[in-house]
């Protein structure tokens, strides 16, 4: 049977294997792409692809091994909340901040709480910048803050109307907030 043209035969795709690790051991050990190729007698960019190859397979390994492991853990809690199931459903207390707590752990290793911040950090920043807007404060720090200088509001016109007193912008100041999202 004839092998699909471009594809290497077994022994010189273990070939490759072998020498794409070695290519990687070499980089870890200092070496330039340059020495790499010289030393395993290739292109300069076939060292590069070579490295840049046996990076992307170990990055696609981990993040598998990590979605297994998510994925077992998530079957954990699914089990342990079907165990207390019954206990919430009497109104036991206990029962119930338990299952907060398993709660709590799915939406931390489903990545639900980073996305929820997110979504609420860009909902305050929306009402401080309308609220701004109303206000007419936004119109000379809004140009500031989008083209990402490092003025401060102290520094910005029509900022000097609101920090008339001479204090520094605070965390959770408004302007401060809308600095912060500009950085992002």
């Amino acid at each position: 049977m004839a092998l699909p043209v471009g594809r290497p035969t077994p022994a010189r795709a273990i070939e490759i294997a072998e020498r794409r690790k070695e290519a990687l051991n070499l980089r870890i050990m200092g070496l330039s792409y340059t020495e790499i190729a010289e030393q395993l007698e290739v292109s300069r960019p076939t060292a590069i692809r070579d490295i840049q190859t046996v990076l992307a397979e170990l990055r696609q390994e981990t993040l598998k091994e990590a979605e297994d492991l998510r994925n077992i853990e998530l079957r954990r809690l699914e089990l342990a909340t079907a165990a207390i199931m019954p206990k919430v459903a009497a109104g036991d207390m206990q029962a119930i901040a338990a299952l907060i707590r398993l709660s709590e752990r799915r939406c931390k290793l489903m990545g639900l709480d980073k996305q929820i911040e997110q979504m609420e950090h860009d909902v305050r920043v929306r009402v401080v910048r309308e609220a701004m807007d109303a206000s007419g404060v936004i119109d000379a720090e809004a140009t500031v803050v989008e083209r990402g200088d490092n003025q401060t509001a102290e520094t910005s016109p029509g900022a000097a109307e609101d920090n008339a007193g001479g204090e520094e912008a605070q965390p959770g100041d408004v302007r401060q907030e809308v600095r912060e999202d500009a950085d992002r």
